[in-house]
């Protein structure tokens, strides 16, 4: 351990020396990103319905939701191929587990959606990231401001 230890600090000083910060390629989990893995997460954004269609597979509606502030998720170690990092994801698919006709029903509505992030692709895939709901609501509409008199 005490050799692994001093080797670990001699790569940092001969790094330093040459001006290089150490790869993070071993550690895909970037600063302020979210992460497949690691439990829910809540995200709110306007919901909306669009026809998507895959060649010899006819269409489906999918229900994305359009991000107030574009995020990122982090690859999920030893597991990039199948988790890849996703970077300024500004659109989402929302996948409900049931209740379908309710979760579709708001779309055109602004909304928190609450689940597990998932890794999309193929044809048919709406957006490359996906969210399995957990829950789906309708967020409170401000009240219109009052015209100045």
């Amino acid at each position: 351990m005490k050799t692994r230890m001093t080797a670990l600090a001699g790569a940092a000083l001969l790094l330093a020396a040459c001006g290089k910060t150490p790869s993070t390629a071993h550690n895909p989990a970037a600063p302020g990103c979210l992460q497949y893995a690691l439990g829910a997460v809540t995200l709110s954004g306007l919901a909306s319905t669009e026809r998507i269609s895959a060649p010899d597979k006819g269409y489906r509606e999918a229900l994305v939701l359009t991000l107030d502030t574009p995020i990122c998720v982090s690859a999920k170690a030893g597991q990039e191929a199948e988790f890849p990092a996703q970077h300024d994801v500004s659109r989402l698919e929302l996948l409900p587990k049931s209740d379908f006709t309710a979760a579709f029903s708001l779309a055109g509505q602004r909304v928190s959606a609450h689940g597990n992030l998932a890794p999309l692709s193929g044809d048919g895939a709406a957006a490359p990231l996906g969210l399995v709901l957990r829950s789906l609501k309708a967020e409170a509409t401000p009240p219109a401001a009052e015209p100045a008199q």
